[in-house]
């Protein structure tokens, strides 16, 4: 079985980093079926960086309304079973949608959270490990408590969530402008 996976990537004057972030989604193992780009009415080069990549991408342009308003728009384009989320300034592994594909086909989950790496001058942290949550790496566990899970590790460039649910939830809440995404969760 396989699913179908939209990766929705907020940016709002970040020509300086976007591309990277969009690299990374078009390198992945597996492909996403959908890479949408929401501008969040940038004033900077952001809207030429992001022609160029052409028909590789979906561009959203919209007037600045913040990133919880961004996202919502991200998912309401998107088709695919599945959406997951990466910020503009932050870059995933190769096999971030092949992890995706392989744990949720074994599972009859709603909500996946990927383990991730904060990296930076002097630090690099397991986020996992840092919330003592057992996952061997190439394999996947499933929490009761997903919501607790979401908690303690939710980030957006580490989730995934399928679509209805999503819908269900009303997406972000635009009306808040800290913690987001800790809200969603």
């Amino acid at each position: 079985m396989r699913v179908t996976v939209a990766v929705v990537i907020p940016t709002y004057n970040r020509a300086h980093c976007v591309s990277e972030a969009i690299e990374s989604v078009l390198a992945q193992t597996v492909p996403a079926d959908e890479v949408i780009v929401v501008d969040d009415g940038s004033t900077d080069t952001t809207p030429e960086v992001l022609a160029g990549f052409g028909d590789r991408i979906i561009v959203i342009r919209q007037p600045n309304r913040g990133v919880s308003a961004a996202r919502n728009a991200g998912i309401a384009r998107a088709t695919s079973e599945w959406i997951t989320f990466l910020d503009s300034d932050d870059v995933w592994y190769p096999n971030r949608v092949f992890v995706l594909h392989r744990d949720v086909v074994k599972s009859e989950c709603g909500v996946h959270v990927a383990n991730f790496e904060v990296t930076g001058e002097g630090y690099h942290r397991n986020v996992f490990q840092l919330n003592k949550l057992a996952a061997p790496e190439g394999s996947a566990i499933t929490y009761s408590d997903g919501v607790a899970v979401s908690r303690r590790v939710f980030m957006p460039m580490s989730l995934a969530v399928r679509r209805d649910l999503l819908i269900d939830a009303r997406g972000f809440d635009e009306e808040i402008s800290f913690a987001e995404d800790l809200d969603l969760a």
